[in-house]
């Protein structure tokens, strides 16, 4: 429906700037419909300025095609990430994770809430999944594609016509009736931070239909249930998030996040989860052998205390603690997807753009 390209945005006194460009693809130019969602997506990712979502720094129209200028990411999507770690059999450790979970659930809380003036941001995102997640090579982690994101108000936030989004990852309400708020999305962070700490996804069934029952029914193996000595006051926040009835479920980001005030995250996290990004994008042709040498020069200790909370401490032989975890035997493998990762927004003045292979060229680029 959309493609992206990386651009040079040309300013002022000869200033550029490395964008991602993303514009419509020809053939849906005509659907009036696709046309007005990736309108509604500019004008709405361009009101959000938080730094874990994304920027959008332009959006337009030249000769008849639509585009975003959008700050470009350079490193992984989390998609990617788990897919490889997966092949490897190894995770992200809870203390990584934990990092994941406050900046994703930082940057929705900023969403789904009223500015400080009172007046309503109320935007959801409706598509919360690790294809959406973006990590760069220093660590940092951005939300993007608010697409699909509607404002909080009237009819808008429970239209029913069109349910959009990846099944997996749904929150019962939306996949079954369309009716969605900052709680469904809430619920799809859930799936992704249970997916990131064990390597699959809660719900899965054997085909469409059995996963949307499994959602429905809450029907999953608790966090604690596949790893017996994750951290208990992580597992039972996540636990919450995939809450099949939103009554039971957190009620704003905020609240997940005061509950994870006891597992904060290490010092490092940042700088560990940006060296996972390096080696897994700097090391994909690699062979495994190869690339496990390249992640194991951090390593991270979780000891659970007396207190039942969790102790961080880290060995750095190399410099850095530890980021990946075996995973266990169960750990299931997913197909890579591809590694080119950028974010959202675009520019009339975009030029010397890199076509991907068999593309063709943005009608604004040199």
């Amino acid at each position: 429906m959309a493609e992206t390209f990386e651009a040079l945005r040309r300013g002022a006194s000869g200033v550029t700037q490395r964008v991602c460009v993303k514009r419509i693809l020809p053939a849906f130019e005509r659907d009036e419909e696709f046309l007005r969602l990736f309108l509604e997506e500019a004008r709405v990712s361009a009101s959000l300025h938080h730094g874990g979502i994304a920027q959008v720094l332009d959006f337009g129209v030249v000769d008849g095609s639509h585009y975003l200028a959008l700050e470009l990411v350079e490193g992984l999507d989390l998609r990617t990430v788990i897919s490889r770690l997966n092949e490897l059999d190894d995770r992200l450790t809870t203390g990584v994770v934990a990092h994941l979970a406050f900046e994703l659930a930082g940057a929705l809380e900023y969403a789904h809430a009223a500015t400080p003036n009172g007046r309503a941001r109320g935007v959801v995102h409706r598509d919360i999944s690790p294809s959406n997640v973006l990590l760069s090579r220093e660590g940092e982690v951005k939300l993007t594609d608010f697409g699909i994101a509607k404002a909080m108000s009237g009819d808008v936030a429970t239209r029913t016509a069109v349910v959009k989004g990846k099944l997996p990852y749904m929150a019962p309400e939306y996949a079954a009736a369309g009716h969605f708020n900052a709680q469904s999305d809430l619920f799809s962070l859930g799936v992704t931070l249970y997916e990131c700490v064990t390597g699959r996804r809660p719900f899965d069934g054997a085909n469409d239909l059995e996963t949307l029952e499994n959602l429905q029914r809450g029907a999953h193996l608790r966090l604690e249930q596949v790893l017996p000595g994750v951290d208990r006051a992580f597992a039972a926040a996540v636990e919450r998030l995939l809450e099949p009835d939103p009554a039971r479920r957190y009620l704003t980001a905020a609240g997940f996040l005061d509950d994870l005030v006891a597992l904060s995250p290490p010092g490092t996290a940042q700088l560990i989860l940006g060296r996972v990004v390096s080696a897994l994008q700097d090391h994909v042709a690699s062979d495994s052998a190869t690339l496990h040498e390249a992640l194991a020069h951090t390593k991270l200790r979780e000891t659970e205390l007396d207190d039942g909370t969790l102790a961080l401490s880290a060995d750095e032989p190399v410099g850095g603690s530890a980021v990946v975890q075996r995973a266990g035997p169960d750990a299931s493998t997913r197909t890579r997807l591809p590694t080119v990762v950028a974010s959202e927004a675009a520019a009339p003045q975009a030029a010397a753009v890199t076509r991907p292979a068999g593309r063709s060229k943005p009608p604004h680029s040199e």
